[in-house]
C-alpha cells in the first residue's frame, strides 16, 4: 500500500512492509531543497515546538510548530482488556493510533519504560535495504557531502556505495533532494492486539502489522 501526502512542494511517500527494526533515540535530518527547509526525524515528527529556524520554512515564512504521521486502525481485542475497548459490529474492538509527535513526547507505557510510538528501522528484511548508517547521527540524504573522503556521502550506509536507492526504479521521480528512512510501531503495546501469531513480543501494530519506509522529496 502506498500513500502520498502533498504539502506545497513537499512529498512524503509511505510504503508499508514487514521489516526488521531497532530501538534507538532516533536520528534527524535537515531537508532543504526547492527553497523549503524542515527538520525531519525517524521518530515520526517534522519540526518541533519552539523551532522557528527549520520549521517548514519557505521563502522566509516559517513556524509550522510541528506536524507528523498518524496511522490508525480498528482491531479486534479481548473484552475488558482496555478501558477504551468497545463492542462494534458484533465484536470487541479498539482504535489504535500511532504517532511520534515530540510536543507530548509520544505515548509512554504505564511503567514509563516503553515508547508507544514510532521507532527507527535500521534495515529491511524484505529487500535488505539499509536505512541508516548506525555510526552516523543523521538521516541519509541524496545530496549529502563527503567530509571523510571515502567516496560516498557521509550519511549513506556503506551498502549503498555510490547509488541512491531512489533511482532504482525506472521513471521514479527524484526531487532536488530526498531523505529516506524507516520506522516501525511494533512497540505500541497499549492494547491486547497480536498481529504476529508467531511472535507475541510484536504486540500491537498498525493494521496488518507492517512498518513504514519514508521518502521525503523536495
Amino acid at each position: 500500500m502506498k500513500k502520498y501526502i502533498l504539502i506545497s512542494l513537499f512529498v512524503l511517500t509511505l510504503l508499508f512492509a514487514d521489516e526488521g527494526y531497532i530501538n534507538s533515540s532516533g536520528q534527524r535530518g535537515l531537508a532543504n531543497g526547492n527553497k523549503i527547509t524542515v527538520e525531519v526525524s525517524n521518530l515520526g515528527s517534522f519540526s518541533s515546538p519552539g523551532n522557528r529556524v527549520t520549521d517548514f520554512v519557505w521563502k522566509g515564512v516559517g513556524y509550522a510548530y510541528e506536524f507528523g504521521m498518524f496511522v490508525g486502525a480498528e482491531v479486534p481485542v479481548p473484552e475488558g482488556s482496555h478501558e477504551d475497548v468497545k463492542f462494534i459490529d458484533g465484536a470487541w474492538r479498539a482504535h489504535i493510533i500511532t504517532d511520534g509527535m515530540r510536543s507530548n513526547g509520544g505515548e509512554i507505557s504505564t511503567n514509563g519504560i516503553e515508547r508507544w510510538a514510532w521507532q527507527p528501522l535500521i534495515q529491511s528484511t524484505n529487500t535488505n535495504l539499509e536505512y541508516q548508517d548506525p555510526l552516523y547521527g543523521f538521516l541519509a540524504k541524496s545530496d549529502d557531502i563527503d567530509k571523510d573522503g571515502d567516496g560516498k556521502p557521509d550519511s549513506w550506509p556503506d551498502s549503498w556505495n555510490d547509488t541512491w536507492p531512489g533511482k532504482w526504479r525506472d521513471g521514479e521521480a527524484l526531487g532536488d533532494q530526498e531523505i529516506i528512512y524507516g520506522m516501525h510501531d511494533r512497540d505500541n503495546k497499549e492494547f491486547e492486539y497480536y498481529p504476529f501469531p508467531e511472535d507475541s513480543t510484536k504486540k500491537r501494530v498498525r493494521s496488518g502489522g507492517g512498518n513504514t519506509h519514508c521518502a521525503v522529496q523536495l
